[in-house]
């Protein structure tokens, strides 16, 4: 997985200092791939600032079921769903 904290000083070199990829692959250690996704928005942040602060999260508990929402077996109520609800409430 790729640190949020390179994904931000790819963004930076990309738009600040006009460097090229194959400068900031080799300056970062990532591939020239790598930073080409992350320069057009393939790759964004692992968490999204809005996610790290939640805090009302449920705990599943029982027998596995799936999901009305997702679709996958899980133990209710869905995690993946907690955090997309999360994710759309902290976009809007």
């Amino acid at each position: 997985m790729l640190k949020n904290d390179i994904i931000q000083k790819i963004l930076h070199l990309v738009k600040q200092e006009k460097m090229s990829q194959r400068q900031i692959a080799k300056c970062l250690g990532v591939s020239r791939g790598t930073v080409q996704a992350v320069a057009h928005g393939r790759r964004t942040e692992q968490f999204p600032t809005a996610l790290k602060a939640a805090t009302t999260w449920v705990v599943p508990s029982g027998q596995p079921k799936r999901c009305p929402d997702c679709g996958s077996w899980v133990k209710m109520p869905c995690l993946a769903c907690q955090l997309y609800a999360q994710h759309l409430s902290g976009i809007e």
